[in-house]
């Protein structure tokens, strides 16, 4: 079987790992470009490249702490001006409609008493790197997929009848040594894994028996599985393939598209057979 792990609300579920006093309210982190790492002179700015992943790049960071003011606002004129975007948000926040993307701004607006965060990329990162390096010494293949996102391979290694308790205590040990919760996926393929994550969510485990995929995905939207973006569901529209269970049973469609068609079929059966991409020993 697959795990798939995935932090829930990351990089405000760090800030409360180290503040408890934002637990149970609603908070975000905002972000906003950081055009000073293209200045001449001196401004603090370093660079983290130690974690690694399909989509963990290094970060330019600067650990010289900010408040609110200082990151978010602009005087122009004499006047306020709330810069920035919601990177991430609590569930209590998500309660006000407030989420990704959403400027600084209009999320003040919905909750005024929200309390934004200006991001420690530092703090995500390793966080991140020890949360990986923890894993591998749990599950013999790891392979880190994003900052907050891990795939583990425990065939051969933990028996199908042991893989959720086995699930749940490891969840319970990530809470205890890094306070963070966490979401995980079980499946025999690696994409559907990813899927039951999102139904594991918040911080639950949410497994998927073997011979019980189809039930699973059937009424799935095909919109809402990874590696579907607007191009395949502009495609499978046109054929009013509408969920997964229409995937399913229009099978000669996707193998009409040849290659990456036959690929993405088999992913959404769970027959996919793409292997865990273990991370360099380091």
């Amino acid at each position: 079987m697959i795990l798939h792990l995935d932090l829930d609300s990351f990089f405000a579920s760090a800030h409360r790992s180290l503040d408890p006093s934002l637990l149970n309210i609603p908070i975000a982190v905002g972000g906003r470009s950081n055009l000073k790492i293209f200045q001449k002179k001196k401004v603090g700015i370093k660079l983290y490249d130690t974690n690694s992943g399909a989509f963990v790049n290094p970060v330019f960071y600067n650990d010289k702490e900010q408040d609110f003011r200082s990151f978010f606002v602009d005087v122009i004129d004499g006047k306020d001006k709330i810069r920035g975007i919601i990177t991430t948000a609590s569930y209590e926040a998500r309660e006000f409609g407030i989420k990704s993307g959403m400027s600084v701004n209009e999320a003040l607006q919905r909750s005024p008493n929200l309390t934004v965060l200006t991001p420690n990329y530092l703090l995500y990162h390793e966080l991140s790197n020890d949360l990986h390096n923890f894993l591998r010494s749990k599950i013999p293949k790891v392979e880190q997929y994003s900052i907050d996102e891990f795939f583990g391979d425990i065939n051969g290694w933990i028996d199908d009848e042991s893989v959720l308790s086995f699930a749940r205590d490891l969840k319970d040990e990530i809470m205890d040594k890094f306070n963070l919760p966490i979401s995980i996926g079980i499946a025999e393929g690696k994409w559907i894994a990813k899927l039951a994550t999102n139904h594991a969510k918040p911080d639950g485990v949410c497994l998927i028996p073997k011979g019980k995929m189809y039930e699973f995905i059937k009424d799935i939207p095909v919109e809402d599985f990874p590696g579907i973006g607007k191009g395949y569901k502009k495609k499978l529209d046109k054929y009013f393939i509408k969920t997964l269970g229409d995937v399913v049973a229009n099978r000669e469609i996707l193998y009409g598209w040849k290659k990456p068609g036959i690929s993405l079929y088999n992913k959404i059966i769970g027959k996919d057979c793409e292997l865990i991409k273990r991370s360099n020993d380091r």
